[in-house]
C-alpha cells in the first residue's frame, strides 16, 4: 500500500510539474510542442554543436524542408488525439475503454512520427562526417545521462524511509 501511495505520488508530482511549466510558458499543459523555434530549429542549433559547414546546414534545412509536408499533419493530429485523451481523463466519469482507444490511436501516431524520424535521421547522419556522427552519439548519451539523473532525483525527492 505505502509503494502505491509513493509512486501515485511520484506520478502526480511529475504531472504537475510538466503541466506547471506548460502554464508558465503561456499554454496549455500537454497540448504539444514547447513554445520556440518550428519544427527543426531545436535541431538545427543541436547539430551546429557538432561544427556543420554551412552547406551542412542548408542540407538539412533542405531534408527538413521535404519531410514538412509528412511531419505537419502527423503533429497537427497527435496534438489533436492528445486534447482527445486530456478530456476522456479529466472526465466526471472514467471510460476506461475510451482511455485505451484513444491511447492506442495516439500509439500509432507516435509509431509513424518515429519512422519518420527515423529516415530524416539517416538522411542528416549521411550528410556528416564520422567525428560528427561521433560527437552526435555523445550527445544522445549526455541526454540520456540528464534524463537518468532527473528521474532518479524526481523519484528519490519523494520515497520515505
Amino acid at each position: 500500500m505505502k509503494k502505491a501511495i509513493n509512486t501515485l505520488t511520484i506520478t502526480a508530482a511529475l504531472v504537475a510539474a510538466v503541466a506547471a511549466n506548460s502554464m508558465a510558458a503561456g499554454r496549455e499543459p500537454f497540448d504539444g510542442p514547447p513554445p520556440g523555434p518550428p519544427h527543426g530549429g531545436h535541431l538545427i542549433r543541436t547539430l551546429e554543436t557538432l561544427g556543420l559547414t554551412d552547406a551542412q546546414k542548408q542540407q538539412v534545412k533542405d531534408i527538413l524542408k521535404v519531410n514538412a509536408p509528412t511531419v505537419k499533419p502527423l503533429i497537427e493530429k497527435f496534438v489533436a488525439e492528445r486534447r482527445q485523451l486530456r478530456t476522456l481523463i479529466q472526465a466526471e466519469q472514467i471510460d476506461e475503454t475510451a482511455i485505451r482507444a484513444q491511447t492506442a490511436k495516439i500509439a500509432l501516431l507516435e509509431a509513424d512520427m518515429a519512422i519518420n524520424r527515423a529516415h530524416v535521421g539517416q538522411q542528416i547522419r549521411a550528410i556528416l562526417t564520422p567525428e560528427q556522427r561521433q560527437k552526435a552519439a555523445e550527445l544522445f548519451q549526455k541526454a540520456d545521462a540528464r534524463m537518468d539523473r532527473f528521474m532518479h532525483g524526481a523519484f528519490e525527492q519523494f520515497e520515505t524511509e
